[in-house]
């Protein structure tokens, strides 16, 4: 149960941040130690020209939750549902 409410929170978070650190967590779970660190860096790097970041740095100045635009305005219903 708690598995499924961390990936609703995941599915409502910033999709390619998500996805970078995902790909240089596996990097280093399949042994690649000397990609990983470059790999997450670069995603890293990535993550800070997307649209989720704007909407980041807003919600966290506004003191609000953000509304990230890589979710595609789904909402907590939807994801709780599995929509």
């Amino acid at each position: 149960m708690r598995a499924q409410e961390i990936a609703n929170e995941l599915a409502l978070g910033p999709r390619e941040a998500i996805a970078g650190t995902k790909l240089a967590v596996n990097a280093q779970l399949l042994g690649a130690v000397g990609e990983g660190m470059p790999l997450a860096i670069s995603l890293e790097g990535l993550s800070w020209v997307h649209d989720d970041i704007v909407e980041g740095v807003a919600a966290t100045r506004e003191k609000r939750a953000p509304t990230w635009p890589s979710t595609q305005g789904r909402t907590r219903a939807e994801v709780d549902a599995g929509a």
